[in-house]
């Protein structure tokens, strides 16, 4: 058996059930790591107790109870899974109000004024030009010049 009393455990109220702190994808688990390994005995199902930054981890399989009511260390849910990921997403939601802009009210205005949806399904809505759509100049002549000379290059070049 593994002495946790030398030990500085990165949750030391492990098993008490309780309000997850973080999770830690396996892409940045890695680099967590330092050099302390651990291993409880020879069996090859005992866990290994892997030194990190944020203090020693226990890794490795939970030995399942007998008991139906009981459930294993780590690896039984007792929540049905709907509700695990609901609450996953309220405990990951970042609740910071949108800053809107003056632009960002009129985009939105032209946005809902102007969405119109066609007999083909597809919606129309109009750009949302700022100030005189007139002021663009005319630039049809040199985007034509451009699309026939793109066309050539890709008909020499199949």
């Amino acid at each position: 058996m593994i002495d946790f009393d030398n030990l500085t455990l990165a949750d030391d109220t492990y098993a008490v059930p309780g309000d997850i702190d973080m999770l830690i994808g396996a892409s940045l688990f890695p680099h967590i790591l330092l050099h302390n390994k651990v291993r409880g005995n020879s069996s090859h199902t005992a866990p290994y107790i892997l030194e990190t930054v944020l203090g020693y981890v226990i890794v490795g399989s939970a030995p399942i109870m007998d008991s139906i009511s009981a459930t294993s260390y780590c690896c039984m849910a007792v929540e049905p899974l709907k509700s695990l990921v609901r609450k996953f997403w309220e405990m990951e939601e970042v609740n910071v109000l949108p800053i809107v802009s003056p632009d960002d009210r009129l985009c939105e205005e032209i946005y809902v004024r102007t969405t119109v949806r066609d007999r083909d399904g597809r919606y129309n809505v109009a750009l949302p030009f700022k100030g005189d759509v007139l002021s663009l100049g005319n630039s049809r002549e040199m985007a034509e010049k451009r699309f026939y000379s793109l066309e050539r290059r890709m008909l020499a070049s199949p």
